[in-house]
């Protein structure tokens, strides 16, 4: 685990997931790795109610800034060894055009 900031492009719109007596609100997150080097996905989860009410307005597509506890995992699919990263987000802001 590491702490993190993150900016990207929301990839769908956010996803409610009640988990036991929680509820989760996961944001897909694309992330540029650098000019011509691709891009990354990295999954946000926010717990807090208050984090959900700022996020509950973007919609795909949406720029933002997210600061939280970052985890990577390994994993294999099919052969190929793969990689996926998870964020517990702390914080997040939408970024708009004046911003950029």
């Amino acid at each position: 685990m590491m702490r993190a900031c993150v900016v990207g492009w929301l990839g769908r719109d956010p996803d409610v997931k009640r988990v036991q007596d929680a509820t989760v609100m996961e944001l897909a997150v694309r992330i540029a790795l650098g000019r011509g080097k691709g891009y990354q996905w990295v999954r946000l989860h926010l717990w807090s109610k208050y984090l959900q009410s700022r996020a509950a307005d973007l919609r795909k597509g949406d720029r933002l800034i997210a600061w939280g506890v970052m985890t990577l995992r390994a994993y294999d699919n099919n052969g190929q060894p793969q990689a996926t990263a998870d964020m517990r987000c702390d914080d997040l802001s939408p970024l708009t055009d004046g911003a950029q």
